[in-house]
């Protein structure tokens, strides 16, 4: 199961789901769920869900690419479910999220988030 978390991040602007990661791993996607969740402590689609918030925090960190390039990028369907996904878990929308780190010279993945 190491080689799926490469494979998330390899694929992060892809859509993937369950069904299709099982398969590659020769499981059923109850047990891909429960060996995944084993393994990392959260379900796959929250582990790939966080690592595409991080990317995100990460391109409206150090890029100028505009939140519709961002939605795409990190594999949102859309930039309505990326705001509100990026909000829920940040606590602030991806703009303002942009903004706090430029206007303090810091970096806003340091701030703290919401969960």
């Amino acid at each position: 199961m190491d080689w799926i978390t490469s494979y998330f991040s390899y694929h992060l602007s892809n859509p993937l789901n369950i069904d299709a990661m099982a398969k590659r791993a020769h499981l059923s996607p109850s047990r891909f769920n429960d060996v995944f969740k084993r393994q990392y402590g959260v379900t796959p689609h929250q582990y790939l869900l966080d690592m595409r918030i991080n990317h995100a925090c990460e391109l409206l960190h150090r890029s100028e690419l505009s939140q519709e390039q961002i939605t795409q990028y990190c594999g949102f369907s859309n930039i309505h479910h990326f705001s509100k996904t990026f909000k829920k878990k940040k606590g602030k929308s991806p703009g303002a999220y942009r903004k706090l780190g430029r206007l303090n010279g810091s970096d806003p993945r340091e701030f703290p988030s919401q969960h």
